[in-house]
């Protein structure tokens, strides 16, 4: 999967993605599951996103697999 960061690109569609999370630039990102309406994320701080996942579940196991500090 690779990331899309969020000063370029917005998701395709409305739906949960997995995402990293910034909060703090000195802790670094985390990856979770944050649901796109089409216009914002319904959760802040998201810095970067992957693909489209059919639950909220399956993009957090995504974004966990593809934790870029691992």
């Amino acid at each position: 999967m690779k990331w899309n960061f969020c000063d370029d690109e917005k998701p395709p569609s409305p739906g949960w993605y997995p995402v990293l999370v910034c909060y703090d630039d000195q802790e670094g990102v985390f990856p979770m599951a944050a649901e796109w309406d089409g216009g914002k994320w319904l959760h802040g701080a998201v810095v970067g996103f992957g693909d489209l996942c059919d639950t909220q579940e399956k993009a957090q196991k995504l974004a966990y697999e593809n934790d870029p500090d691992l």
